[in-house]
């Protein structure tokens, strides 16, 4: 009997547990989110993300999809499923580079992305960059780099003329270091890329320029933006910046290794994704200096560049996107390792203070700890406002205003002007 009942106990205990996990089983709610994607890097950190928020979440069943689609055809592929309608050829999120949000605005389709105002509001103060994902007041993505240009260079081409960028507090400081660097090595102090807004776009934001303000109105010809263009133009005149057509092509880097150029310009992912894989032997040589500043007490940094990711509004699993955005985005361990797998810096201040980032000793720049360097300018990251009109500025700024003001066709002041004139007619202004 005693026998009999102790089988009768394991089968009872054997027919809960079934039932249990089966119940369990129904409560795990299954759900693949689908993402488009262009960035290799970006895209392994979010395969690990998906894998640590499914062990987080005991209530999912979560796994992730992405889609690795070229950077230039994202914003054509939602365009075309927003004009077809048909939700099934909706992402449930999208990664898209700042340059083509306007052709979202563009287009008026904006209502079909999530306001992540409300949900993200209290961490505000903690974030950078979401002005560059904003459009009437709401926040549509927030960028997955920090993108804060700083100044790299040679510390052993500088060290032989005794110039040390740390020490420098305005760019009238770089430039007269710039000319004793030239007539004493033949070095230059930086590219200036001399066909496009790239570089353009470090001196108007770090001077309180811009392009469009909060409004949407044009401010090309702003005395901030002109006096920008003129601090650029400096620096090509006195040969302290060498002018290049093709800043991201090869000669650029032989440049750097045959020194005639001992640093750049630019922002924290041309380190990583351009000197390190492109001049791997002067590792060791490099650091990275905050930019000078304007005036006295002025930004010591801009953004350059950057790319965000946003939720579709009709996606059946808007809520666990949502969760999953959050979990990537303002989350200190997500961050930590995006920057161990992928090197970038986060928008997130509480993970940039994080001694995993802000104590790591770079090997390529001399062991220096940059993440100290960027968590010192974080807070002077200014405001970068998009609006529908930013592709038709660009090609102002590319095709009028940067290769006529270096040629010295026209002076900053007439350029610019023209370049707002003729921005604001193609408004409707």
């Amino acid at each position: 009997a005693m026998k009999s009942g102790k089988i009768k106990t394991i089968t009872l205990t054997l027919v809960l547990f079934v039932l249990l996990s089966s119940v369990a089983g129904f409560a795990l709610q299954k759900v693949e989110l689908e993402l488009w994607a262009h960035d290799p890097a970006i895209n392994g950190w979010f395969k690990e993300q998906a894998v640590v928020f499914n062990k987080e979440r005991k209530d999912l069943d979560f796994s992730l999809k992405i889609l690795h689609i070229d950077a230039n055809e994202i914003a054509t592929k939602f365009l075309t499923a927003v004009a077809a309608g048909d939700p099934k050829l909706m992402p449930d999120m999208f990664g898209l580079q700042h340059f083509w949000f306007p052709r979202i605005l563009k287009a008026g389709v904006e209502d079909e992305l999530i306001n992540l105002r409300p949900y993200i509001e209290d961490e505000l103060p903690n974030l950078v960059n979401y002005e560059m994902w904003m459009y009437d007041d709401t926040i549509y993505g927030l960028n997955w780099s920090l993108s804060a240009s700083v100044y790299y260079y040679n510390k052993e081409i500088m060290d032989r003329v005794a110039i040390n960028p740390q020490d420098f507090v305005v760019w009238n400081d770089f430039i007269e270091a710039g000319r004793r660097l030239k007539n004493a090595t033949g070095s230059h102090m930086t590219p200036l890329d001399v066909s496009a807004w790239n570089q353009f776009q470090i001196f108007f934001l770090q001077n309180d320029g811009g392009i469009f303000d909060e409004e949407g109105n044009v401010i090309l010809d702003h005395p901030k933006t002109i006096e920008a263009l003129e601090m650029w133009k400096k620096l090509l005149d006195t040969e302290v910046a060498w002018p290049v057509t093709e800043f991201y092509a090869a000669g650029t880097f032989e440049a750097y290794r045959d020194e005639t150029l001992a640093g750049c310009i630019m922002a924290d992912w041309y380190g990583d994704y351009m000197l390190k894989p492109r001049v791997p032997e002067q590792k060791g040589k490099w650091r990275i200096a905050p930019l000078p500043a304007f005036e006295v007490g002025g930004r010591r940094t801009a953004k350059r560049g950057g790319t965000a990711v946003y939720i579709i509004k009709k996606s059946p699993n808007r809520d666990v996107a949502l969760d999953f955005f959050k979990f990537c985005y303002l989350n200190v361990d997500s961050l930590v390792r995006k920057f161990q797998m992928i090197t970038y810096f986060p928008c997130y201040k509480p993970a940039l203070k994080d001694p995993r980032i802000r104590e790591y000793e770079d090997e390529y720049f001399g062991g220096q700890r940059v993440g100290e360097v960027y968590l010192d300018i974080f807070d002077d990251i200014g405001p970068y406002y998009h609006t529908p009109y930013m592709l038709e500025a660009f090609d102002l700024l590319n095709t009028e205003v940067i290769p006529q003001v270096w040629k010295g066709q026209l002076t900053p002041e007439e350029a610019l002007s023209s370049a707002a004139r003729k921005l604001q007619k193609i408004m409707g202004q």
